[in-house]
């Protein structure tokens, strides 16, 4: 709150229980980051999904972090902006944001978790992530479960005390 990455609603409540859209997360990381918003020239229509900053109140920081190379969306060409965001797309933006590196899965010698197969596109993630201390040490990393604004919330700020 007081780094100004994350705000209460109109009421001045946090709601930690509350999940998490892809769009506030996106947000959410790149402010705690410092993301110069103003090194990007295209800030708007950058999926098929953000258009304007005057149509989505997101657009001008998923497009900088598309611009950034932080996230490409998805193969249709949607970023899915208000998904609840998962476990693992809240890591690897955090991830990357904050420049840790995340090893390409066939870089990775162990798995980390008994819930994560060599095959799993998050492996490199949950390596990290764990390496990292961004997550408490557990035996299930749950990759697709989605996290509330506490969770992404700790996550940063995690994050925000190793860099």
């Amino acid at each position: 709150y007081h780094e100004g990455v994350v705000k209460g609603d109109d009421f001045g409540r946090f709601n930690p229980d509350a999940k998490v859209s892809r769009a506030e997360a996106v947000k959410m990381v790149l402010e705690a980051a410092k993301f110069d918003l103003l090194a990007y020239d295209n800030l708007e229509n950058c999926f098929g999904d953000v258009k304007t900053v005057g149509e989505h109140w997101f657009a001008a920081h998923v497009c900088g972090g598309k611009g950034a190379g932080y996230f490409k969306g998805n193969a249709d060409g949607n970023f899915y902006p208000n998904a609840e965001v998962s476990k693992a797309e809240a890591l690897k933006m955090v991830l990357t944001a904050f420049d840790f590196e995340i090893k390409d899965n066939s870089k990775v010698m162990s798995v980390p978790y008994v819930d994560v197969n060599s095959e799993d596109w998050f492996l490199g993630v949950a390596e990290a992530a764990n390496r990292e201390g961004l997550i408490k040490p557990s035996e299930i990393f749950d990759g697709g479960r989605l996290l509330s604004r506490a969770e992404v919330a700790q996550v940063i700020l995690n994050a925000m005390e190793k860099r």
